[in-house]
């Protein structure tokens, strides 16, 4: 099965972007692809030929031309659609069956997770691989697609800088938003993908209650489950218990208002919520392995010398 990979660290460059109509008795154009396109049919069919094999897009498909190929009427069409000529130096084709897909995204997504502990190699994740053709079967997310192409196309009227990069934006979110449809449509309701849920609720309430104690039976409020066993499941994922990755959190924003403030420890400690600062030096020292102050005098050392 063919799928295609692009960094969309790298800004797609969008060279052409709009709405077209074939009506009854027309005929699609003949070319060669100058650059990658990507199709959303909206309305009817449109009968193609893809270097001379038959191709045909009926509402929901979307799909991708590689730059290079050949295309060409196969009889009438009659139908709407959105085009997207696009170039990108991160393009990689993948000749890979739909069960290594799979593994592949399901890896990239547990990374994602994984990766919000540190902050760190989040780039990675900026590489999306997508199947060259899906029929988009879920209302809610076609219309999304459409709408946000309405917006690039409005967009494209105009020629400042700021209208260009919400073009690319909003075709890149696209392309992103088409890999983790592949992966649902899928999964359906399966297990993994319960579990994977699971944990994200989890690290977005932790997250999100950066400057709280956290206990067991809050957890168990937050998702509905036996804690041990929520626990199980995100240590399975994550690398490490709920609770610990609760203090990385937390030791992540001290390290932060260490390296570009002057508060003191204390003032620190209470910040994150936490009322022994001799306890925050211990959790600090166990997580990064030496001392909040000797961190700061580290991290300070190296600006200076920089400077």
């Amino acid at each position: 099965m063919r799928y295609f990979e692009f960094d969309l660290g790298k800004i797609p460059e969008i060279t052409l972007i709009g709405k077209e109509t074939i009506e009854p008795g027309e005929f699609h154009v003949t070319r060669i692809a100058p650059e990658y396109i990507l199709y959303v049919i909206t309305e009817g069919r449109l009968n193609l030929e893809e270097n001379g094999q038959a191709l045909s897009l009926k509402k929901g498909d979307v799909y991708i031309f590689k730059k290079g190929e050949f295309h060409c009427p196969n009889g009438q069409s009659n139908g709407r659609y959105f085009y997207v000529h696009f170039e990108t130096e991160s393009f990689r084709e993948r000749e890979i069956s739909e069960k290594e897909y799979l593994d592949f995204v399901k890896e990239k997504r547990e990374k994602n997770l994984t990766r919000s502990i540190r902050r760190r190699d989040c780039h990675s994740s900026l590489v999306t691989c997508i199947k060259q053709k899906y029929h988009i079967k879920d209302d809610g997310f076609f219309d999304y697609i459409t709408k946000s192409l309405d917006k690039c196309v409005s967009n494209s009227r105009h020629f400042d800088p700021e209208s260009y990069m919400d073009i690319s934006s909003g075709v890149s979110k696209i392309l992103m938003r088409l890999e983790k449809y592949g992966l649902s449509e899928v999964e359906g309701n399966s297990s993994d993908k319960r579990k994977y849920a699971t944990v994200k609720r989890i690290v977005r309430y932790l997250e999100e209650n950066l400057t709280k104690n956290i206990w067991s039976g809050d957890i168990e409020s937050h998702c509905g489950l036996n804690y041990d066993y929520a626990n199980r499941i995100f240590k399975r994922i994550m690398g490490t218990s709920i609770m610990k990755y609760h203090s990385i959190l937390r030791i992540e924003r001290a390290k932060t208002i260490l390296a570009v403030t002057d508060k003191s420890i204390t003032e620190i400690t209470r910040e994150l919520g936490m009322n022994d600062v001799y306890y925050f030096g211990r959790m600090f020292k166990n997580v990064e392995g030496i001392s909040p102050g000797r961190y700061r005098q580290m991290i300070k050392g190296e600006t200076e010398n920089a400077l």
